[in-house]
């Protein structure tokens, strides 16, 4: 049987929960998992919610407005005294997507990473060895026909 559905008050107190954690800057898997669990619904359903409440302003619905529509689209961000450029209060979406990965995981993509010339240079040794290998097995085939002719005349 499916789970109820939630009442009018429970979304708003789900909204307003899931503002506040955004703001203090939770990783979303976090917020979906313990929301999930307070209000009895599933991730995927708090995952709907947290598209909406991430859209942004003119948003509400969960639908993005077209470009013609928001207002300095296409604007580049400012650059501050330092350089450095300003997004607005807004992480970037790549800084966002590694803060909700676990510690481990991140090691394990950084030893990754240092390996990966090491691993580039091995497979062009070995596809040089391959090459190699072929001219010698060439020139052994080539030395094979000539004895035979050799020998059979």
């Amino acid at each position: 049987m499916p789970k109820p559905k939630l009442t009018d008050e429970q979304k708003s107190a789900l909204r307003a929960e899931l503002r506040n954690r955004l703001k203090r800057g939770q990783p979303q898997a976090d917020i979906k998992r313990a929301l999930a669990e307070s209000f009895k619904v599933s991730p995927e359903s708090i995952r709907w919610y947290l598209k909406q409440a991430s859209a942004g302003r003119g948003a509400a619905n969960g639908r993005k407005q077209s470009k013609g529509k928001v207002r300095g689209a296409g604007r580049r961000a400012k650059t501050g005294a330092k350089g450095i450029r300003r997004t607005g209060g807004r992480q970037p979406r790549l800084i966002a997507a590694l803060q909700t990965l676990p510690e481990s995981t991140l090691k394990r993509i950084l030893a990754a990473k240092r390996l990966q010339p090491r691993l580039d240079a091995e497979r062009e040794r070995a596809t040089a060895l391959r090459a190699e290998l072929r001219d010698t097995e060439r020139r052994a085939r080539r030395l094979e026909r000539k004895v035979a002719r050799l020998l059979a005349t």
